[in-house]
């Protein structure tokens, strides 16, 4: 009976310590697993907001850089129109010079025509 008793017990040790061992491996391969989803999620959500800023800037680089291009052509166009309008001011204003230049010169010219059949004349 004690032999029989034992060797009850020793089974029910060998099953205990088994089931024991199969459940802590179980939990051990849930705990990996768990910690293998949460670390490939957070991989993830990390490369999804290392994507988001990226574009972000990338959008933002786009646009500041677009508006400076803008910005660039106002200023030159701007630049431009004012040259033209100071060449043009500038043209208009020699051309008045040379127009009065032209009608003094005309003018002293028809005056010493005249003084000269003037004194002619006496």
């Amino acid at each position: 009976m004690s032999a029989a008793v034992h060797i009850v017990l020793v089974n029910m040790l060998a099953t205990v310590h088994i089931v024991l061992v199969n459940m802590s491996a179980a939990v051990h391969i849930v705990i990996v697993n768990m910690a293998a989803t949460v670390h490939i999620v957070l991989v993830n959500m990390a490369a999804a907001v290392h994507i988001v800023i990226v574009n972000m800037a990338a959008a933002d680089n786009v646009v500041l850089v677009n508006m400076a291009a803008t910005v660039h052509l106002v200023i030159v166009n701007m630049e431009a129109a004012v040259h033209i309008v100071i060449v043009n001011m500038a043209a208009a204003v020699h051309i008045d010079l040379v127009n009065m230049s032209a009608a003094i010169h005309i003018g002293i010219v028809n005056m010493a025509t005249e003084v000269q059949r003037s004194s002619h004349q006496f």
